[in-house]
């Protein structure tokens, strides 16, 4: 999965990322949210200026929890045993709140949000993502379900993803901002990892579950056409503070352009404001 994402289903695009596999992502600190220490080309903002442009980069919060192996059983009578590890049991199913969709939970950070029910939902656990062209990871997210219609080279034609992450910056603004742009270059390279030209908008105010966050749209166009890609695509993000502690949840959705029955922004909006605490 080199450089771009699995739209028109090539050959199995290398970039794009689909396991079930936890991917640890942590960015050093030391970089600014500016463009240029994020590495891709921006076009431009809508005049809207960089939020708090000397902040550190938000960390992606994103690290494996313990590995859990089944060991021999302990005897009830054995000195200094620990008792064994109890077998979690499986989330409830979320309900949607839209109805004749479906709903789909992130069990890591305990958000929900709706798709439709063409739409394919991806267990609670599994990451979807994409690597550069030496199959390194760029980025990932979980709580996913995705888009395919139709196929090209042989594969399912990707029409696009959604996810939830999470960052420790309390600036919804930035934070949007960050993962917007941060998509936008990672989908829609090429197979040979040239990065493609990157518009980022400004951050709009938004409420979802009675929280005031942010949402940013960044629009990118791939450097050259590629069988069985999109010529372009955007990246929407909707950031909202932390129920508990400091930090926000980010919903990412990343929607192919210029290809037939690509998802409709009425369509994008909707499926945000669905977002939403799975605890309550």
């Amino acid at each position: 999965m080199p450089g771009q994402p699995t739209v028109p289903g090539t050959t199995r695009p290398r970039r794009e990322r689909n396991n079930a596999m936890i991917i640890a992502f942590t960015l050093v600190g030391a970089l600014v949210l500016t463009a240029g220490a994020l590495g891709f080309v921006v076009l431009g903002n809508d005049g809207d200026k960089d939020p708090d442009p000397g902040k550190a980069l938000p960390q992606l919060i994103d690290t494996p929890a313990p590995a859990q192996t089944a060991g021999p059983a302990t005897s009830p009578t054995a000195a200094g045993s620990p008792p064994p590890i109890p077998t979690p049991n499986p989330p409830p199913p979320m309900k949607p709140t839209v109805a004749g969709w479906q709903a789909v939970f992130s069990t890591k950070r305990q958000m929900a949000y709706d798709v439709p029910s063409r739409w394919q939902v991806r267990t609670p656990t599994t990451i979807i993502g994409f690597e550069d062209a030496d199959g390194k990871p760029l980025v990932g997210m979980s709580g996913a379900a995705k888009l395919y219609k139709g196929k090209c080279g042989g594969e399912d034609r990707s029409l696009g993803g959604a996810g939830v992450q999470e960052a420790d910056s309390n600036d919804s603004a930035a934070v949007a901002r960050f993962f917007a742009g941060l998509w936008a270059d990672a989908a829609y390279r090429t197979e040979d990892d040239e990065r493609p030209q990157v518009t980022l908008g400004p951050p709009k105010p938004i409420k979802l579950d009675g929280r005031k966050g942010r949402v940013v749209t960044a629009t990118a166009v791939r450097a050259r056409s590629e069988k069985c890609e999109p010529p372009r695509g955007q990246v929407y993000v909707a950031a909202i503070p932390k129920a508990e502690g400091d930090g926000n949840v980010v919903l990412i959705i990343y929607a192919h352009r210029g290809v037939a029955d690509s998802i409709p922004e009425y369509e994008i909006n909707k499926i945000i404001s669905t977002f939403r605490d799975a605890t309550t």
